[in-house]
């Protein structure tokens, strides 16, 4: 959902060069080659992608990425991974959120956490993380403790059909990231500054197979200030 807005507010007006990036669930680099392209060669862009196929496009697509050919979760081991032959956008760990699950085909991959990412050496201090992991943003984020604590702005997709198949609640993931201020794009392609309140709600009214874009920044964090005076600039 509103996928292109997103990556012209990502472009304009959120990152910048020098910066990294962590893309989880990268897929063939919708998101990716654009923020490679904002953070520029000083920056860094690091993807998650489990699908072996995906990986080999977005590599061809964005020179220099640091792909890590694994999914996260909240455990760290081998996992099924269900693949729809016919569209990688919705490749899951979870068969029920691939659309016709009966088609669906399982690929054993290598799952991890986030925070097991973190205690890697030559991991960065990420300023920005987007998260579409079909259904998996509950799990990752129950495992992110460090990159939590951080002042890294996140991207996630609210999907509450893709969360259910999980075990998860919309409400639940709202838990976990309480301490951020949500952002959403409106339908004249506006930044807008919401309350969780209002996620929740519009959460529930969102057909099974539609997610909902959240930008979340920790008030007073870099980009949380960029993106009020993205708002400022509008107002005036």
């Amino acid at each position: 959902m509103n996928d292109r807005d997103w990556v012209a507010l990502l472009v304009q007006h959120t990152l910048q060069p020098g910066q990294a990036v962590l893309d989880i669930g990268a897929n063939a680099g919708l998101f990716t080659e654009p923020m490679a392209d904002a953070v520029g060669a000083e920056g860094q862009i690091w993807a998650i992608e489990p699908d072996l196929v995906s990986v080999q496009y977005l590599l061809a697509r964005v020179p220099g990425v640091m792909v890590i050919n694994v999914a996260l979760g909240d455990q760290d081991g081998k996992v099924d991974f269900w693949i729809r032959p016919t569209d990688s956008r919705h490749h899951s760990l979870y068969r029920d959120a691939v659309p016709f699950p009966d088609q669906a085909k399982a690929l054993k991959v290598r799952v991890a956490t986030l925070d097991a990412l973190y205690r890697a050496p030559t991991v960065p201090v990420f300023d920005f993380i987007k998260i579409d992991a079909q259904g998996a943003e509950g799990a990752i984020l129950s495992q992110a403790k460090t990159a939590l604590a951080s002042d890294a702005a996140w991207l996630i997709e609210f999907w509450p059909h893709g969360l259910a198949c999980a075990g998860w609640t919309v409400d639940r993931l709202i838990h976990q990231v309480q301490a951020f201020t949500p952002y959403t794009i409106d339908q004249r392609r506006q930044l807008q500054q919401r309350t969780w309140g209002e996620i929740l709600v519009e959460c529930c009214e969102l057909p099974p197979q539609a997610g909902l874009n959240v930008g979340l920044a920790k008030p007073g964090s870099p980009i949380a200030e960029r993106w009020q005076a993205c708002l400022q600039e509008r107002a005036a």
